[in-house]
């Protein structure tokens, strides 16, 4: 099941449709992250929602094997 679609919307108006990290304009070409995973209890609520665009998501995606911690990425 994917995000609820107020979280959804809710979390990508906040960002104006900004990658959270590296703040690229990305229009339809983002994705939304669960900054503490679903396998570690995380929810899917705004409060645990970020966007990130492809190339950022991939990178923390390849991070969290090395440990990244949530704020980091918050």
């Amino acid at each position: 099941m994917g995000w609820p679609t107020s979280v959804r919307e809710n979390v990508l108006v906040k960002a104006g449709r900004h990658c959270c990290l590296c703040h690229k304009f990305c229009g339809l070409k983002i994705e939304l992250h669960h900054i503490k995973l679903k396998s570690q209890g995380g929810e899917e609520t705004e409060e645990n929602c970020i966007p990130l665009c492809f190339d950022c998501h991939a990178d923390v995606q390849s991070c969290l094997n090395k440990r990244l911690v949530p704020y980091e990425i918050q």
